[in-house]
């Protein structure tokens, strides 16, 4: 199911249960934060059978998708294999739920202003890509990342406050690809 260019859209989706990818791209906060309150066949529990997510430049969101906030939907995304968040400016953190997110295998954050990675990112252990870019307020990633057993790629790009590396990235044993670019302010590379 796609979504796209419906800044307006307030309704809440009626979702079916075989679902398995849902693109939303220029949607509103309010499509977003209805997603939370879905009742009956469109509950967010027909988000359980997910496979791949993305969610591109939603607009009027002023939170983060934290336990705070009336969109907490991630925490029944349990079978989500593929999470992308682009262009999304507003969000300023990612919740502590998303460490339940235990078949999620590639993780994509693009362009949103978050300070730092949630602790619970360490809980990931099927994650095997985890690409970072444009995240300009992100100044360190948790030391909690050496704990992604089966991480094979890590992409980090143009992460312009990004200042250091976790030590416990020696403990990647499956990295095979890591690249960083366009980090002026990382100083130094973790020692093994």
């Amino acid at each position: 199911m796609t979504v796209t260019g419906c800044p307006k859209l307030k309704v809440e989706p009626c979702l079916p249960l075989s679902l398995q990818q849902l693109d939303m791209t220029s949607v509103s906060a309010q499509l977003l934060e209805s997603l939370g309150r879905c009742e009956g066949y469109s509950s967010l529990f027909s988000f359980s059978h997910l496979k791949k997510f993305n969610l591109e430049n939603v607009t009027g969101f002023r939170y983060g998708l934290g336990s705070g906030c009336r969109c907490n939907f991630l925490q029944h995304m349990t079978t989500l294999e593929a999470l992308k968040i682009d262009n999304f400016h507003a969000l300023t953190e990612l919740p502590e739920s998303l460490g339940s997110l235990h078949s999620l295998q590639k993780l994509t954050i693009d362009s949103c202003d978050m300070s730092s990675l949630p602790k619970s990112v360490g809980h990931l252990t099927s994650l095997q890509s985890l690409r970072m870019s444009n995240c300009s307020a992100i100044h360190e990633l948790p030391k909690c990342l050496g704990e992604l057993c089966s991480l094979q790629q890590l992409t980090i790009w143009s992460c312009n406050s990004l200042s250091s590396l976790p030590q416990s990235m020696g403990h990647l044993t499956s990295l095979q690809k890591l690249w960083i670019e366009g980090c002026p302010a990382l100083h130094q590379l973790p020692e093994c």
